[in-house]
């Protein structure tokens, strides 16, 4: 009787806990629409860009518990919200959720604790949030953060000074920023970083671009609305690990150059007529592969082509 009844009690107790957290998690995301946000489980993740799928589980299972029973909140945007606050208790018990936006505003410490402590927490979104450089601090203790989106306010020079203090931070976006070029020497001292996005960060110049050769693992770099001139290109040669690069002047006035290519790796002019492209077969001996920038008058950008070497 003994083991009928530890044999029964075990797949109970392991439902009692699917129901209590799909519960209390379904309660949550009802509370974040109710106040204007958004709250999304993994079988609507990715939002109106993809139709649904199904939740997961029996349904049986899920007639009998709730939808929600074998799957997960993991997309809570509170960008909307009127009072973020309110939800810092609830939050630190999503233990699923890998996305998070906050809004505008001043965020309590007790919201950016908790959000610093969850465990899966991969993108996370601050845009134009009022956080102190003491509160990005203790943000960048989070053992799972990757992925940082920062705009406005919360993209600050004092503010960015203190993403060194990240254990990993593999990608970072600044969008229409105060940034300057004392921002982009912050960022350049984050060595984990391989992917960087400005976008409006009307402040930032030449001279803050050349902090970003320091960046040794950077792979994407792209820069949209900046004083960066076409002068960057001197300085491109010293980021060999480059794979994608786009910098355009958004919306100031500014113009680079007549159409001009330059190996990567030397910072030597090529010539346009000795590139080709053999994408659907073997690369000729006479022909090596080679990572250009090629400047236009309202774009500069990284391109692979096969460089004619022969005589």
């Amino acid at each position: 009787m003994l083991v009928v009844i530890l044999l029964l009690a075990i797949p109970l107790g392991w439902l009692a806990g699917k129901i209590s957290r799909s519960q209390r998690e379904t309660s949550f995301a009802n509370q974040v629409r109710k106040a204007g946000g958004v709250a999304r489980f993994d079988y609507d993740a990715a939002g109106l860009a993809y139709a649904p799928s199904s939740p997961k589980g029996h349904w049986l299972l899920r007639a009998a518990f709730g939808k929600n029973l074998f799957s997960y909140l993991c997309v809570v945007d509170l960008s909307q919200v009127e009072d973020p606050n309110a939800f810092a208790d609830d939050i630190g018990r999503m233990s699923q959720v890998d996305t998070l936006s906050l809004p505008t505003g001043p965020l309590s410490d007790g919201l950016i604790d908790n959000v610093a402590a969850l465990p899966n927490l991969w993108n996370l979104t601050l845009d134009g949030s009022t956080i102190t450089p003491e509160q990005m601090r203790r943000l960048c203790k989070s053992n799972a953060i990757g992925s940082w989106r920062l705009g406005g306010a919360a993209a600050a020079d004092e503010i960015l000074e203190e993403l060194q203090h990240a254990d990993h931070l593999p990608q970072l976006t600044i969008l229409h920023s105060p940034t300057t070029d004392r921002g982009l020497k912050a960022i350049s001292e984050i060595d984990s970083l391989h992917y960087l996005a400005i976008d409006q960060a009307p402040a930032v110049t030449n001279q803050g671009f050349e902090h970003l050769v320091q960046l040794p693992n950077l792979t994407f770099l792209r820069i949209d609305g900046t004083q960066i001139t076409g002068k960057c290109v001197d300085s491109l040669a010293q980021m060999p690990k480059l794979e994608q690069l786009t910098i355009t002047p958004g919306m100031q006035k500014l113009q680079y150059q007549v159409r001009k290519i330059y190996r990567l790796d030397t910072g030597t002019p090529v010539d346009p007529t000795k590139l080709s492209r053999f994408d659907c077969g073997p690369l000729p001996a006479d022909f090596e592969v080679v990572k250009c920038v090629e400047v236009q008058q309202s774009e500069i950008r990284l391109e692979v082509w096969d460089l004619y070497i022969g005589k």
